[in-house]
């Protein structure tokens, strides 16, 4: 449940009387536990396989809300608590819940934190607070009626309020403790964890909001916060005006300075490259005298060749000729030595081969062995050995022969070779002596050496040059070096000058740091505070009276160090003040007349921030001191407001004139709707809870699943209104509550305007007066889509939601016709209070026109075309007892009824309608939602025709017939006719 920003004198008449209330408020929907129920379903229903089961189907949830709920899941349901705790159990009650006369409605503010979240635990906060609004949107619809009005303190009566605050109490006591997926019970303290930063940023310091809480008295502690932020903000810009103008004044000093040491930066650099120069210079120079020298000794060298060389190549000539002749010798010599070999050795070789030839049967190696064999052959055995003794000698002299012809040929070899060097010799002496002559007769030896000459004389002059120009750069150098010391005591002044401004800097912005992490600690606090509401155990007041006293005196004038642990003061605005009167006197003369004029712009933000800082002082004082708030605070942890006894007392009487139900037992009604069991509510058939959890589910999906879910349970409708693309958005956080619900401290968000309160004299409220959601006739860009147009709101609507919200209430006479003016029925379970054109009712009375209304309709859901036309127009089929025709329209000329039907069936592709011509008295052409077909049926077709308000006059005609049948109809009802009397 809510707590909610108000007087809290209201809870002192409780227990004593009531005095006038100043402040509004407003109460839970659902309580705290059990939007951590709900929470919890959805995540079991997700971390499992990252899909949400819709009716028996599952569809994906996005990644990046995927991956937030896995990686955030303490965050999320923290979320799940949203504005009945942040940014406190105050502020968020009067401005998210119910949305701001002339501002933000509830949409926008839950769309303000979906736009803003970019981290996964941003992401999973966001939408935590998105699944809250869901859970309250069945929440307040069921307790409002209950109540008999939302929660309101600005009126004079109190029944209301108590009214809600003990049956939200009742319900959750009621309510299981969450689990997880292992069975696990859900620890307040372990499993709950608010995204502080994000909160802090989105609802206290953000300047879009801050214009929001100034449209609500009950959000000015807040505003003032962050009134103080931008005030400290202030402060800096204007002392930072002070060192912008004592930085613009400093700056030519310092742009003199940085050119001067540029400049003699540039002058040693010049000094290093004169040297370099200079010695560059003199390496040129002695490269160039080498060049003189060479080309000097050029010349003498061919002078010298052209005189010597001559003598030089008749020696040479001459020894060539006689080595050529001596070549020539011995390459004769060499020949006929060859050939003579050549003789000799084939003599020899000849000689060889008949010796050999005489030694074919010699045995005397082998038969010598033989007794008295080698005695008697022992003279033939040395004929033997002399020939082999013979035949070795020829052979040592065909190697002597052969060896001398080798000599033979090496001698003319050499004396070839020692010819052919003495020839390249002279070739070599010869070119020279042409070069030479040639180079001394065309003067080139004599140019290189004038030229060389005239290069030492230019290199003499450049390097007088470059040491003229090194004596230049140094003496620029000290020029240079005693402007530098005239200058850098003014520069070291304005330094010392702007250390001094940096205290009162860091001073500023620690403070500004300090709003920050105060801010923060508040949203810690609230999430304290929360904790205790959900145990029932503690003082809720306790966290914020902590912080009141920890932090609430940084957004007084004294800044706060961030470092500490606890809220240690470092210094206040006087000490800031101060500080910057001695930077101020501390200044030379020279620099004091220049900021003199900034001194007093700095005063003046100085006085700009100090009414912010009285205003904060004020509201966060006021906040914290306000007895009937810490007293409200603890009623909310009362579990004595939480029993049966108690439910039935308040119930029982009412003092508010506004003719509020009274009951003798309103806690029969109640345990109806509740089936409880072994102490806990059915949260499968406790309505208002379960389809709570189903728009939780739904609002983290992206349009396209949306779509997809539309698409499964329409057969793929193509809305007229919206086409089959029903949901479209660019937003990477999209949220199928966004556009759609204006407030969820009222009922029935579903649609613009709620139902009327229910009342002991005759209810005469218009709906009007309750515009709870957003009027798509009036701006076709809002508007719940799936109720707004009527096939998906039996369709998807109803498919998704089924079940009464209203419960056990509907059976109070006064929330039937004709003291309630939209009765809810089991064919009709949502009454509208709007027309297709927009027009608000007065009354919705389809329960009292339809024949069955207490007939559930799920079996019919799903119908096809075929199917339908099967079911209920049967003029081909033999049925028991008289036909029956279900009547919808009846028109003067053919071409309206069927542009009728042909309208009706793309509105509702699920019927089938029959155009019946006028015979007999009948003068009308009429189209039929049901023919030839059985009474039950023929009433089934007319309660469709009613609840989806085709026809609220549809009536049913028998036994005759009235109209021509169709040709084709009439066949074949003659055939049957035909084979029934055979």
């Amino acid at each position: 449940m809510r707590a909610l920003y108000i007087n809290y004198r209201f809870y002192l008449c409780l227990f004593f009387t009531f005095s006038l209330i100043e402040l509004p408020g407003t109460a839970f929907g659902w309580s705290l536990k059990t939007h951590i129920w709900i929470a919890q379903q959805v995540l079991n229903d997700i971390l499992d396989d990252g899909k949400i089961r819709v009716l028996n189907k599952d569809y994906p949830v996005p990644p990046h809300i995927l991956l937030a709920l896995k990686s955030n899941p303490q965050v999320y349901r923290m979320g799940n608590l949203g504005p009945d705790i942040f940014p406190d159990p105050i502020v968020g009650q009067i401005t998210t819940h119910p949305g701001l006369e002339g501002g933000w409605q509830t949409d926008q503010w839950l769309n303000h934190l979906l736009v803003s979240a970019k981290t996964p635990e941003e992401i999973a906060m966001a939408y935590g607070f998105i699944s809250h609004a869901a859970g309250d949107i069945f929440a307040h619809t069921y307790v409002n009626n209950y109540a008999g009005d939302i929660f309101y303190l600005l009126d004079s009566e109190r029944d209301v309020e108590l009214r809600h605050f003990v049956l939200e109490k009742y319900i959750e006591r009621l309510t299981p403790h969450p689990t997880d997926l292992e069975g696990r019970a859900i620890n307040w303290n372990d499993d709950l964890k608010v995204s502080a930063p994000f909160i802090r940023d989105q609802l206290i310091l953000n300047s879009e909001v801050f214009k929001q809480y100034l449209k609500s008295k009950t959000g000015l502690h807040l505003s003032s916060m962050y009134g103080v932020q931008v005030g400290v903000q202030n402060l800096d810009n204007e002392t930072t005006k002070l060192i912008s103008l004592l930085t613009e004044w400093g700056a030519k000093y310092f742009k003199q300075q940085i050119d001067l040491q540029l400049d003699l930066a540039t002058a040693k650099t010049a000094i290093i490259a004169a040297e370099a120069d200079l010695n560059l210079q003199k390496e040129v120079l002695k490269v160039k005298q080498a060049a003189y020298d060479a080309a000097l000794s050029a010349l003498n060298e061919a002078k010298d060749i052209v005189k010597k060389y001559p003598e030089i190549i008749t020696h040479n000539e001459v020894i060539l000729a006689e080595q050529a002749k001596v070549a020539a010798d011995l390459l004769a010599e060499s020949a006929k030595v060859v050939a003579e070999v050549e003789t000799t050795v084939a003599g020899l070789e000849k000689e060889i081969g008949n010796l050999q030839s005489r030694l074919g049967g010699v045995v005397c190696d082998v038969v010598s062995s033989i007794p008295f064999v080698g005695d008697i052959l022992g003279e033939g055995c040395d004929i033997i050995n002399d020939l082999n003794n013979q035949i070795s000698g020829l052979n040592r002299n065909i190697g002597i022969a052969k060896e001398r012809a080798a000599v033979a040929r090496r001698a003319a070899e050499v004396a070839s070779n020692a010819r052919d060097e003495t020839k390249k010799k002279i070739d070599e002496l010869t070119n020279k002596l042409n070069q030479s002559v040639k180079g001394l007769a065309d003067l080139t030896y004599q140019v290189a050496v004038s030229t060389a000459e005239t290069d030492i004389k230019i290199q003499k002059k450049a390097l007088e040059k470059a040491e003229e120009v090194l004596e230049k750069v140094k003496k620029l150098q000290d020029e240079i070096k005693n402007k530098l010391d005239i200058l850098d005591p003014i520069i070291d002044e304005i330094k010392k000058a702007i250390d001094k401004y940096n205290l009162i800097t860091v001073l500023i912005r620690n403070w500004s740091s300090g709003i920050k992490i105060a801010s923060e600690e508040y949203i810690k606090a609230s999430h304290n505070a929360g904790l205790k509401m959900l145990d029932n155990n503690g003082n809720p007041v306790d966290d914020y009276s902590r912080w009141y006293k920890c932090y609430s005196s940084v957004f007084t004038g004294v800044p706060i160090q961030g470092s500490e642990v606890g809220c240690f003061v470092e210094d206040n605005l006087n000490k800031i003040k101060n500080e910057y009167n001695k930077f101020y006197d501390g200044l030379p003369t020279i620099l004091r007349w220049l900021i003199s004029p900034t001194k007093e712009a700095t005063a003046t933000g100085y006085k700009k921030i100090e009414p912010e800082l009285e205003k904060a002082k004020f509201h966060l004082a006021k906040l914290l001191t306000d007895k009937q708030t810490a007293e409200f605070l603890m009623v909310l942890t009362n579990p004595h407001n939480t029993t049966r006894e108690k439910l039935n007392e308040v119930y029982s009487k009412d003092e508010s004139k506004k003719m509020l139900l009274i009951f003798d037992d309103v806690a029969k009604f109640v345990e109806k709707d509740l089936s409880i069991k072994d102490g806990t509510l059915n949260v499968n058939t406790f309505y208002p809870l379960s389809h709570s959890v189903v728009l939780a589910k739904l609002a983290l999906l992206d349009p396209a699943t949306i779509n997809t879910i539309i698409s499964d349970l329409s057969g793929g409708y193509s809305s007229p209104i919206f086409g089959k693309e029903v949901y479209h958005s660019n937003e990477t956080n999209f949220s199928i509550l966004i556009g759609a619900i204006k407030s969820i401290d009222g009922n029935h968000q579903w649609q613009a305007y709620a139902l009327p309160y229910p009342r002991r004299n005759n209810t005469k409220s218009s709906p009007e007066s309750f515009n709870y959601g957003y009027d798509y006739y009036k701006n076709k860009s809002k508007g719940f889509k799936i109720w707004i147009d009527p096939y998906l709101r039996e369709k998807v609507f109803g498919s998704l939601f089924q079940g009464s919200v209203l419960g056990a209430l509907g059976e109070r006479v006064e929330l039937q016709y004709p003291k309630y003016k939209f009765p809810e029925c089991a064919q009709y379970l949502y009454p509208s209070t709007q027309n297709e054109e927009g027009i608000i009712k007065l009354e919705d009375v389809t329960c009292r026109m339809l024949t069955n209304p207490n007939l559930a309709i799920n079996d019919r859901l799903n119908y096809n075309p075929s199917q339908y036309k099967f079911i209920y127009h049967q003029c081909d089929t033999v049925i028991l007892g008289d036909k029956h025709w279900t009547v919808i329209a009846s028109y003067f000329n053919k071409k309206d009824t069927e542009d009728f039907k042909t309208y009706l069936e793309e509105k509702f592709p699920d019927i089938h309608t029959v155009v019946w011509a006028p015979d007999n008295s009948n003068k009308y052409w009429t189209l039929m939602m049901a023919s030839c077909t059985s009474e039950v049926r023929a009433i089934e077709a007319k309660d469709i025709a009613i609840r989806r308000n085709i026809a609220d006059d549809a009536f049913i005609w028998s036994p005759r017939y009235p109209w021509k049948l169709p040709n084709n109809e009439k066949k074949k009802l003659q055939r049957l006719k035909t084979s029934v009397n055979r």
